[in-house]
């Protein structure tokens, strides 16, 4: 942005503060919109941020769950083979193992259907938002500017009028893009929704294989 719509801008923003400018107000609905949108991207951002430690494999370290089956294997093979023992611990350690590859398909399945279009979204169309609020926003600068001056300069300076009528087209063009884009919110609240019930039926996936495995190791003799 150039030094001098800068100014430009400083100075509608400083008639706002004192009362000499009237700021051109959003419709109502649109206004609200335009709030869930920003509560909704930085909702989003929260989630990616918290659900990506919490999914995304450590590469510093094991999982619990593979330390766990790491330390049962160690001890199965230090255990005499005669005794009892052997067999349970051997046992265990193969029924965690089958849970960390489960574990493992927990975090690619998380990864690509729940955290992938996420992200997606953050950059895209989350991106978009952004640029056409900034927009809509440098747009309204603009046109208030016009308007403050408008009676004092249009009689003597024809030239003025059209300039306020090309910064009026520039603004309700911002206008139109921004609103296309608000009404966009509901279909993504509805696919990140989806998203969430995707994790859902993953985790339950996860906890059933889990707790299968642990009933076939109860079932040994």
């Amino acid at each position: 942005m150039k030094l001098g719509t800068i100014l430009h801008h400083y100075s509608t923003r400083i008639g706002y503060a004192i009362g000499l400018t009237e700021r051109t107000e959003l419709d109502k609905n649109i206004r609200a919109l335009q709030i869930r949108f920003e509560k909704f991207g930085e909702s989003l951002r929260d989630f990616c941020d918290k659900m990506t430690n919490v999914v995304s494999p450590s590469t510093e370290r094991s999982s619990r769950s593979e330390s766990f089956a790491q330390t049962l294997d160690f001890i199965a093979c230090k255990t005499d083979r005669t005794l009892p023992m052997n067999s349970d611990v051997g046992n265990l350690a193969s029924c965690v193992q089958a849970i960390v590859v489960a574990e493992h398909k927990l975090q690619r399945d998380m990864e690509t259907k729940v955290l992938k279009p996420s992200r997606d979204f953050l950059e895209n169309e989350w991106k978009e938002f952004k640029t056409a609020e900034r927009d809509l926003a440098n747009a309204t600068l603009e046109l208030d500017s016009y308007k403050s001056k408008l009676t004092k300069l249009i009689k003597s300076n024809a030239s003025y009028q059209k300039g306020y009528e090309k910064v009026i087209g520039k603004y309700e063009k911002r206008l139109e893009a921004f609103v296309i884009i608000v009404n966009k919110l509901n279909a993504y609240e509805i696919q990140h929704a989806e998203r969430i019930k995707d994790a859902v039926d993953i985790l339950i996936e996860y906890h059933k294989l889990a707790l299968r495995k642990f009933r076939i190791y109860i079932a040994f003799p």
